[in-house]
């Protein structure tokens, strides 16, 4: 997944991006480091001042960095000017499915409302080492040029009339719904319940957790945590080997390792998941397997573009059946055979959220 953030002047891209690096984890390049380290350099007689033979000369370079980085299945936020009106003729579609593009701009009502509160934010994030072609005129001619540029190629602008926080939270939104659930690994707390990505000082809860056969009675035969002896390799290839198919996170209570919640079966076209989990048997019957899917399911739906989430119990498991209500669960389907990795199929209920 690439993050394209482009716009005009002093409207807060690296802002932006500072906080989706926070949010979602993603590393990020920016353009303009670009620009300066090849001028620097003596790799190129341009200077800051030459926008349009820069965009030229800047956007081969970035746009196959941008394949680059989906060709290797890897995130990441690429913010800057330099983004040409035309930019996605350089993409087909298998590339194109894997951006998101944002365009900042500000209304001229805006900038003569807001000018000095402008100037006064422009180094929040970096130092501008010299602002002073800056004025009201200069900063409104730039907006207008870039909204109506991109409009013509059928780009949606944010742009910026009101509240600026507003607007960027309006954005933040928007985007987080549609981001797939499997691009990133999610990091959620309650009061005391954490779910995160499993790290090598979580081997010795998931060590107990995966040889206890009493746990396992009621789940498939072929869960990834199973998959080897040595716990080390499991966590190795958690987030490598496993998330192909599915993402296992850790379940926290109190700081204590208490089990596994796990995101598996995505179906891009309709925007579905499958969710399961296990937990320590010192654990079990303390309402912690529902609080934390209850704090997966609010990710799924606020901060992904998820719109149906389904599970699967073994007719036997109303402990997990029960979880599954708490969090609005609905069975749909009683007894269905389903291979789980047995000698004979397993009647599972089907339930769907």
């Amino acid at each position: 997944m690439v993050i394209l953030i482009t716009g005009a002047t002093h409207t807060g891209k690296t802002l932006l991006a500072s906080r989706l690096i926070e949010k979602y984890k993603f590393p990020c390049t920016s353009i303009d480091h670009l620009k300066m380290g090849l001028i620097r350099s003596g790799n190129t007689a341009l200077t800051p001042e030459d926008d349009g033979d820069l965009t030229d000369y800047l956007w081969p370079v970035v746009r196959e960095m941008i394949k680059t980085a989906i060709e290797n299945r890897q995130n990441l936020i690429v913010e800057g000017c330099y983004v040409p009106y035309d930019w996605r003729k350089d993409f087909d579609e298998t590339y194109l499915a894997d951006i998101r593009f944002i365009c900042l701009a500000m209304t001229d009502e805006y900038i003569d409302a807001n000018f000095d509160k402008i100037v006064a934010h422009a180094s929040d994030i970096e130092a501008r080492l010299d602002d002073s072609y800056c004025t009201a005129g200069t900063i409104k001619a730039i907006n207008r040029e870039l909204t109506e540029g991109f409009r013509r190629s059928g780009e949606q602008v944010t742009l910026i009339d009101g509240d600026y926080e507003e607007a960027i939270e309006t954005l933040l939104k928007r985007l987080a719904r549609t981001i797939p659930p499997f691009t990133v690994i999610p990091h959620l707390e309650s009061n005391r319940i954490t779910v995160r990505k499993l790290t090598v000082s979580d081997a010795e809860g998931l060590e107990e957790l995966a040889h206890d056969e009493a746990v396992y009675r009621y789940l498939p035969t072929f869960l990834f945590e199973q998959k080897y002896d040595d716990t080390g390799t499991v966590i190795d290839r958690l987030y490598t080997e496993c998330l192909r198919e599915s993402i296992i996170m850790g379940i926290f209570a109190d700081g204590q390792f208490a089990g596994l919640i796990e995101l598996y079966g995505h179906r891009a076209p309709i925007r579905k998941i499958s969710v399961g989990y296990r937990l320590l048997r010192s654990f079990c019957g303390k309402g912690i397997a529902s609080e934390a899917l209850g704090l997966l399911i609010r990710y799924l739906y606020e901060e992904t573009d998820t719109e149906i989430v389904t599970a699967s119990t073994m007719v036997e498991n109303r402990a997990s059946a029960n979880v599954l209500i708490k969090n609005g669960f609905s069975l749909v389907a009683s007894a269905v055979p389903e291979d789980w990795g047995y000698e004979e199929l397993t009647p599972a209920d089907k339930w769907i959220r």
